[in-house]
């Protein structure tokens, strides 16, 4: 049977989606599971839910893995705009590989929804990576069969990056800070030039080296540091 639609692209099916519509729906999805006591939430639970209210209805059209990543991306993209919303009753989102888990912003509340965790966990600079690549509606316009592998591999690898990087310790005093994660491995500011990060990786592999007296594993973490910064500024692997 041929679709009315050109299975290369989702453009005609995204001209009709009513994307207020399924905002709601999501919104709706996220506040019942609220009521419930259930704050991590599991991406293809609520695909599913969003499946059942006939909100992707023509994507069985499409190649597989193209309706797949429509959903996907259409659900992320969805919370991301539900932000506010969220931040206003009093969670944040965290976005994580398939789920998301809603954080309470309140310090160590009583009150605190039971399984919710303390404080705001996502950062300014998380919510920027989603809002680059699942904020921007070019992004599923654009998307062919063959582009989706690539594109979500791609995100996914500069989000762990990301996270690895607000997470890893300060080694060359072993203080066990977090924050800064590979700015602070490195000895660099988070707002460093890419220039300045190159420099100072030189600079920190070469004081660490085991040839040199370092410790292996301090190496390790510097050469981490720098592949993970690498991807959240876009560069190419060093040659």
């Amino acid at each position: 049977m041929t679709s009315q639609y050109d299975k290369d692209s989702l453009a005609e099916w995204l001209d009709q989606f009513d994307e207020p519509l399924f905002i709601s729906a999501v919104a709706q999805f996220v506040w019942q599971s609220v009521r419930e006591s259930c704050f991590i939430l599991e991406e293809h639970k609520l695909t599913q839910w969003l499946v059942g209210k006939g909100l992707f209805e023509g994507l069985d059209a499409y190649p597989m893995m193209l309706g797949f990543f429509a959903k996907h991306f259409l659900v992320r993209r969805s919370l991301y705009r539900l932000r506010e919303e969220v931040r206003q009753k009093g969670f944040s989102i965290r976005f994580d590989l398939m789920r998301f888990t809603l954080t309470s912003m309140s310090p160590s509340s009583d009150d605190a929804p039971l399984g919710a965790y303390s404080g705001q966990e996502v950062v300014d600079q998380e919510y920027s990576l989603i809002a680059e690549f699942y904020g921007d509606l070019d992004t599923l316009y654009c998307a062919s069969p063959d582009s989706v592998s690539r594109l979500i591999s791609d995100f996914w690898r500069r989000y762990e990056a990301h996270q690895r990087t607000s997470t890893q310790s300060d080694i060359s005093n072993h203080s066990g800070h977090h924050g800064d994660g590979g700015y602070k491995i490195l000895g660099v500011a988070p707002d460093a030039s890419w220039d300045d990060i190159k420099l100072a990786y030189r600079r920190r592999a070469a004081q660490e080296h085991p040839d040199k007296g370092g410790r292996a594993e301090d190496f390790l973490a510097i050469q981490q540091a720098y592949e993970d910064l690498r991807l959240l500024y876009k560069r190419p692997p060093k040659m």
